[in-house]
């Protein structure tokens, strides 16, 4: 067997995303999982039935309770349980997002709570000697942002700015790594080109307004 000899620093992590793991969010996927869940059950095996697992995962891919993230695995309340697996398995990175709808569940009103809660999770993170690398957007967004047209709009690029600010100045002096944006590119292909994702448009001009958007965003 070959062996593989890493740097001594090299950083061994693992990753989340919010919405994917917290439980209780709401946002504009959470609320497009409730209303496309039945169909989305309906058309499994159009869209992965093609995969070699599919008899494997057939039964729970037509099971529309299972495209509702809902309580998901309640990270959200049982992150310390999670940190000491993470610490376990001897990885010393984290990386991990704040969800901007929690933190600014109404424009303009920052959930003090919220806030705390994340300030609470970077110090449990480094209290067990895991590096935190913050991720800023994982692809969901507030509910009154996208009514605003989201990042379609080259001007509501303000309130992520606004958002990106609330971070800097609650978590900055504890953070040392940042991600800004998970995969704008693959964001932008599944919403706006092959529809498959909230708001499922297949528009090449929102296309490329809101990759261009959010290539603004990360500079």
């Amino acid at each position: 067997m070959t062996k593989y000899k890493f740097p001594k620093h090299f950083v061994w992590g693992a990753s989340t995303a919010s919405h994917q793991v917290e439980g209780g969010t709401l946002n504009q996927w959470s609320i497009w999982e409730l209303s496309h869940a039945q169909e989305l059950a309906r058309t499994a095996e159009q869209r992965v039935g093609h995969t070699p697992e599919w008899e494997h995962i057939k039964k729970q891919a037509t099971d529309p309770n299972n495209y509702v993230s809902g309580k998901g695995v309640d990270h959200y309340n049982r992150y310390r349980e999670d940190f000491d697996i993470v610490k376990s398995l001897h990885l010393s990175a984290f990386r991990f997002g704040i969800e901007w709808s929690r933190l600014e569940p109404v424009e303009g009103v920052w959930d003090e709570k919220a806030v705390a809660h994340y300030l609470s999770y970077i110090k449990e993170l480094k209290k067990r000697n895991i590096e935190p690398f913050l991720n800023i957007w994982h692809w969901t967004m507030p509910t009154w942002f996208t009514d605003k047209g989201g990042f379609t709009k080259r001007s509501n690029l303000a309130y992520f700015d606004r958002f990106v600010q609330k971070i800097a100045d609650e978590y900055g002096h504890e953070i040392t790594y940042v991600i800004t944006l998970n995969e704008p590119n693959v964001y932008s292909t599944f919403s706006y080109t092959t529809g498959e994702w909230p708001p499922q448009e297949k528009n090449m001009l929102n296309f490329f307004k809101v990759y261009w958007n959010l290539t603004r965003a990360h500079k």
